[in-house]
């Protein structure tokens, strides 16, 4: 896994960008969308999508976008393609010589998206070993249950 600027020159797959951070131009254009769970918590009175709920909202106002993605938290997503459905994405620290490496999930994102774009959807569940840093890490896709598709962004 390769990351690049939005205006590189280089060959790439899809371009990826965090909702609503982006801004218009890029969320317009992705192939991936991302969006981190609160990491505050919520004000007394408030309204907030679920992960379900936000994933589905996005792939239906954004026709060129193929996956939407939830950070819940550094381990688990909950990812939305338009053709393999709702999964639940994982990824297990790497630990040695005392240190333990963890992803960046935004990464993992991107690289089960391009997994997904090569053929029919995957039969749950699986893993796979995700490189996108120093250390290769697993990466398990299985089907979504309720606690990710209820969780409160």
């Amino acid at each position: 896994m390769h990351r690049f600027p939005p205006d590189t020159r280089e060959p790439v797959h899809h371009l990826a960008a965090e909702h609503p951070a982006a801004g218009p131009g890029p969320l317009q254009s992705a192939a991936v969308l991302w969006q981190h769970a609160r990491t505050r918590p919520a004000p007394a009175h408030h309204t907030a999508w679920t992960a379900s709920g936000w994933t589905a909202s996005v792939l239906e106002e954004m026709p060129g976008c193929r996956t939407a993605a939830a950070v819940l938290s550094r381990g688990q997503v909950l990812l939305r393609h338009r053709d393999a459905g709702l999964l639940s994405v994982t990824t297990e620290p790497h630990r040695g010589q005392g240190r333990v490496h963890h992803v960046d999930p935004t990464a993992v994102i991107s690289a089960v998206h391009a997994w997904l774009a090569g053929g029919p959807p995957p039969r749950s569940p699986r893993t796979l070993l995700c490189d996108t840093g120093p250390v290769p890490v697993p990466v398990h896709l299985a089907p979504a249950g309720e606690k990710e598709l209820d969780y409160e962004l």
